[in-house]
């Protein structure tokens, strides 16, 4: 794992059953690979798992781990099953309780980020409480799960709710935006990224990924566009030439909220290696 989890856009999961697949997994360019104990995983091979998980992790590959367990035993177990140097993160499935989250920050080193998955009703009406959690480094959507609590279709328009809701709520804890579930579609790569850019409208930064195929098409959706780059590099042009108030710029006025906004979209530019210096011009 290269990129920091706040700042993944593509989080690949790989079956914990399938060590063959797991470098393969890395090798597609995702931001981030997750190691699955949970779904992804025949609960009757869920101790090989935790073993195959393990193996990797202490072989130094960085990667997170969905734990297979919401709450109880069988949550700590998989902590202490997978806690190696290589442990970039865990993702915590179902989260519902913020005392749990808590205890899971509290068992891991610092330096191991925590993604809530929100799938449950519970989990969406607590999402403001889950994302406060100090440690807690940022939410993500369950789609699938969702539905089959609440009977919520996973489709842009249904969901575009609770997205803007869990960005509100990552916001407000001083997170970065949500990461959006799953694209079902594995053939059509427009698919994937179509639903990746409305997603992003609704504030997410990131999605998850069940295939590498999607890969590239969540990448593209979730790094700044050459037109934003080019747009937020004459806002801060202008900013040194008119000074921090309001002002007009291609036909639109500037204030200081989007004043604000122009450095947040070239930081994120650069972090996928595109290139937006301040100072040399515009698209």
């Amino acid at each position: 794992m290269t990129t920091p989890l706040p700042l993944a856009r593509s989080l690949l999961f790989v079956p914990g059953d399938r060590p063959e697949r797991f470098g393969k997994a890395h090798a597609a360019g995702a931001d981030a690979v997750i190691l699955d104990l949970e779904d992804g995983v025949d609960p009757a091979a869920r101790q090989d798992a935790r073993r195959h998980v393990r193996t990797y992790l202490q072989a130094g590959t960085p990667s997170l781990v969905r734990l297979g367990e919401s709450s109880g035993d069988g949550l700590m177990a998989d902590l202490d099953a997978v806690t190696a140097p290589a442990l970039a993160g865990v993702v915590v499935p179902k989260a519902e309780d913020p005392d749990v989250v808590r205890a899971v920050v509290g068992a891991l080193p610092a330096t191991v980020a925590v993604l809530v998955l929100i799938e449950t009703a519970r989990g969406v009406l607590g999402a403001a409480d889950l994302a406060s959690v100090p440690g807690v480094s940022r939410l993500a959507l369950g789609t699938l799960d969702l539905e089959g609590d609440t009977g919520i279709a996973p489709d842009s328009d249904v969901l575009r709710s609770i997205r803007v809701g869990l960005t509100l709520a990552s916001r407000a804890a001083g997170l970065p935006g949500p990461i959006d579930g799953v694209c079902q579609d594995l053939s059509d790569p427009t698919t994937t990224e179509q639903a990746a850019r409305e997603a992003a409208r609704t504030g997410c930064t990131g999605m998850l990924c069940i295939h590498p195929r999607q890969v590239p098409a969540v990448n593209s959706a979730f790094t700044p566009a050459p037109e934003a780059v080019g747009r937020a590099l004459r806002i801060v042009d202008a900013v040194r030439t008119c000074g921090p108030g309001a002002f007009r710029l291609d036909g639109r006025m500037v204030d200081a909220p989007v004043v604000a906004r122009a450095p947040a979209v070239l930081a994120a530019a650069r972090s996928f290696g595109v290139h937006a210096e301040p100072g040399t011009g515009g698209d």
